[in-house]
């Protein structure tokens, strides 16, 4: 789907009387088109309903979604990035990325998953939640071929993939699938 073609069956007027969903997209970017996107393709599952798609705190992830009372949602989307769950990881903020931090940069990202963990068991206990794992590359913290997983990333990743586990084995939690969200080319 193309923005325009969301913008447009966003703009459809809803049957009068149309029942209110709303849902809550946790990412720590500026969200307008991905809230967009959301909401088009909520309204082509549903389009009988008035959806509003909410975002929270720019830059702030882990701590909108333990701060959030989920009773207020029909369904809740997390889409979550390296820099979420260890600030180090993204490019606003950079530094520290010394071979000699590489350690507790890993165990950043297993605490800030640890804390993703505990908000989404907190949530789905009462709407379900959709969970995107990152799909941005990792800074460039070590010299290799771009296509080479090195030691770092393979450390990184090895965590994320428990939780991606934890997700999977949970009732009320989805995990898109990598393989979809991650561009190609």
């Amino acid at each position: 789907m193309k923005l325009r073609e969301a913008l447009e069956l966003i703009r459809q007027a809803r049957p009068a009387g149309a029942e209110q969903a709303r849902y809550l997209l946790g990412c720590s970017t500026t969200s307008t088109h991905l809230q967009t996107f959301l909401q088009a393709y909520l309204l082509r599952q549903r389009p009988e309903l008035a959806i509003e798609i909410e975002a929270i705190l720019y830059g702030d992830l882990l701590g909108s979604l333990e701060r959030i009372q989920p009773q207020g949602y029909t369904g809740v989307t997390v889409v979550c990035e390296w820099y979420d769950l260890d600030p180090r990881l993204g490019f606003r903020r950079l530094g520290g990325w010394a071979p000699s931090v590489f350690g507790d940069i890993i165990g950043g990202v297993r605490a800030g998953l640890g804390r993703l963990q505990n908000a989404i068991e907190k949530i789905s206990a009462v709407v379900p939640v959709v969970v995107a794992l990152p799909t941005l590359p990792l800074p460039p913290l070590e010299i290799s071929v771009p296509a080479q997983t090195v030691g770092f990333e393979a450390e990184v990743w090895s965590p994320t993939w428990e939780f991606a586990r934890w997700c999977g084995s949970r009732s009320g939690v989805r995990l898109l699938s990598p393989a979809k969200t991650i561009p190609s080319g």
